[in-house]
């Protein structure tokens, strides 16, 4: 896992800001800056619904039991965690670093990146409440409850990633249209 976490971090950054550069740049900027936001955007909300997924595929590996060895199993065990721990980990910097990035190319002033730094802050320590909501669902008899648990709060941050996405594309449309000067509908 060290070794993944010293190279996921400069790969996904690599990946945010070669993504999609193929088929051109974004001309039509988000608010007053950034030709790579669509793109970041792009990443953001995919990669939040793997992230999810990835969360989801930790809390539940697969039956190794069958036909095989304790020992085996113990292994497939610890195989499916550690790929499952990297994938979580990678859509995680995926998400993070567009999202740091995104902050800088949709924001024209110090206080206003401030003022949208604060509001990620916010829902970000919101989000964290999500933890209590495991724990108390949290069971050394069953993990049924604490999966259902899990599952709620993957399906949930896939609909803000999925909502989160398509707020802020409608903003970017719209700015690009009111910026455009061959634009009559005024």
């Amino acid at each position: 896992f060290m070794v993944w976490n010293a190279i996921n971090d400069p790969l996904f950054g690599w990946i945010s800001d070669t993504f999609g550069r193929h088929r051109g740049r974004d001309q039509s900027g988000f608010f007053s800056l950034g030709s790579g936001s669509s793109r970041r955007l792009k990443l953001i909300k995919y990669g939040g619904l793997l992230w999810a997924g990835a969360f989801m595929l930790v809390w539940l590996p697969p039956d190794y039991s069958n036909d095989q060895s304790e020992n085996s199993t113990g292994f497939m065990s610890g195989v499916h965690f550690m790929v499952s721990l990297c994938f979580y980990d990678g859509m995680l910097t995926l998400v993070e670093v567009n999202h740091s990035a995104l902050l800088v190319e949709i924001t024209s002033s110090g206080s206003e990146r401030a003022k949208y730094n604060a509001y990620s802050a916010a829902l970000a320590g919101l989000g964290s409440l999500s933890s209590l909501v495991g724990h108390a669902s949290w069971s050394r008899d069953s993990l049924a409850y604490f999966r259902f648990t899990c599952l709620g709060v993957a399906l949930l941050s896939s609909a803000i990633f999925y909502c989160s996405y398509a707020i802020l594309q409608r903003k970017r449309d719209l700015h690009s249209a009111d910026s455009n000067p061959n634009n009559h509908s005024h």
